[in-house]
């Protein structure tokens, strides 16, 4: 059975790259000046932020799962690693606990 904390973030993510998709939209039919599969730009953008505050409501309930389904392990469980950003460049640091 999936835990209810990754599923509210892979949701969340999702929710996030369609509200990158719906702007990325917005953008095209401002250039092009007309509507884009038959949506106009008010249309596009307004979908666009709706889903960007849905993507961040997700995240932050996985956020709050992710401490209730740790909240009673033990704390030697409790591993934490942290990891270097994205291609190792050291941009970001991530720390994950499992």
């Amino acid at each position: 059975m999936m835990k209810r904390s990754v599923f509210f973030i892979a949701v969340g993510r999702i929710s996030l790259v369609a509200a990158l998709v719906g702007l990325l939209g917005a953008w095209v039919t401002q250039l092009s000046g007309g509507p884009l599969f038959g949506l106009s730009q008010q249309h596009l953008f307004h979908d666009a932020t709706v889903l960007a505050l849905f993507g961040i409501g997700f995240l932050v309930d996985g956020m709050i799962h992710t401490k209730e389904e740790n909240k009673y392990l033990p704390l030697s469980f409790k591993k934490c690693r942290v990891s270097r950003g994205i291609l190792g460049c050291g941009c970001w640091f991530q720390i994950r606990c499992f």
